[in-house]
């Protein structure tokens, strides 16, 4: 009796795996081809695209602040809009839009080659694209501030904003 139920289980699910369109030749090509970034989803390539990324330092505003706040004149570098900058920026950082960044001329002209400096934007997303930027060109010791000069400004850090 018990191999009877034992059969059919397997039947059963033989039955489902073919249904789906699975079985165990197909399963070692697809997991062959997904490997090889043959007939992958952009999801596949998204989640690939992201792990071969180098991982970069952060810091927060806090700790930012206090490096202003010790006499340490960190290199800042906000890569939002020119508009975003005159809204609202951190004291002495350089605006370098990340649209138009050049890491290479960027690191000439702020001396970067060996430096730490501190990439910023709005919330953290655009500085970490230009912290990419900067370590896969080899430049510097780039660290991104996350949360941005949202966060910063909601801490209650000193920010310079557009009179009006």
């Amino acid at each position: 009796m018990k191999h009877l139920i034992y059969a059919g289980m397997i039947f059963l699910l033989t039955g489902i795996f073919t249904a789906i369109g699975f079985s165990q030749s197909q399963g070692a090509t697809r997991m062959d081809r997904a490997a090889e970034g043959v007939g992958s989803s952009k999801a596949d390539s998204k989640e690939k695209e992201v792990a071969s990324k180098p991982k970069y330092e952060t810091i927060t505003p806090k700790l930012l602040y206090q490096l202003q706040k010790e006499g340490k004149k960190p290199i800042i570098i906000d890569v939002r809009t020119a508009q975003e900058y005159q809204t609202i920026h951190v004291p002495d950082a350089i605006l370098v839009p990340l649209d138009e960044l050049d890491v290479e001329k960027t690191s000439q002209k702020y001396k970067l080659k060996d430096k730490t400096f501190y990439l910023i934007c709005r919330s953290g997303r655009r500085s970490a694209t230009a912290t990419h930027k900067f370590i896969e060109a080899g430049i510097g010791k780039p660290v991104n501030v996350t949360g941005g000069t949202s966060q910063w400004d909601q801490e209650g850090y000193p920010v310079i904003k557009e009179s009006k």
